[in-house]
C-alpha cells in the first residue's frame, strides 16, 4: 500500500521555482542541485515524493546511488539530484511531498548556495 492510499488526512506540499538559482545564468550553468528535504527535521520517505519534472543531469550522484534512484529521495544526504536551466524555468512544478501531519519548518539542503531557486510552496494548492 503507498503511503498517499494508506491514511486518510494527507497534506500535500507542492514545490515551484519562481526564480532560478544564479548558477543558471553561468554558461553551461547548472541550476538546482538538490541534497534533501526535510520536513519538520525528519527526512521523508521515498514514496511520499512525487516528482513532476525529472532531473535531467543527474538523477543521483555521489553518495549511495543505485539504479533508477532519485538522489534526493533516498534517506542519504550525501546523494543529490541535478537539473539544467531549461527544465526548470520560473512556474515549473518541480516535486510534490505528501505529509500525514501540518509541517511547521521545510529544510531544503543544496550542493551550493547559487543553486538554490525561489520557490512556491503551496499546501494542498494555496500558498
Amino acid at each position: 500500500m503507498s503511503y498517499a492510499t494508506s491514511c486518510e488526512n494527507l497534506y500535500t506540499y507542492s514545490f515551484t521555482i519562481t526564480v532560478q538559482g544564479a548558477s543558471a545564468s553561468v554558461t553551461n550553468g547548472d541550476h538546482l542541485h538538490t541534497l534533501s528535504v526535510k520536513l519538520d527535521g525528519v527526512l521523508p520517505t521515498e514514496d511520499q515524493f512525487t516528482i513532476h519534472v525529472m532531473p535531467d543531469r543527474a538523477a543521483c550522484a555521489e553518495g549511495s546511488c543505485t539504479t533508477g534512484q532519485i538522489g534526493f529521495t533516498d534517506n542519504d544526504i550525501n546523494s543529490l539530484s541535478a537539473w539544467y536551466p531549461s527544465g526548470t524555468q520560473p512556474g515549473t512544478k518541480i516535486f510534490s511531498i505528501t505529509s500525514r501531519t501540518r509541517v511547521s519548518v521545510i529544510e531544503i539542503t543544496y550542493n551550493r548556495p547559487m543553486q538554490a531557486p525561489g520557490w512556491l510552496i503551496e499546501v494542498d494548492d494555496v500558498e
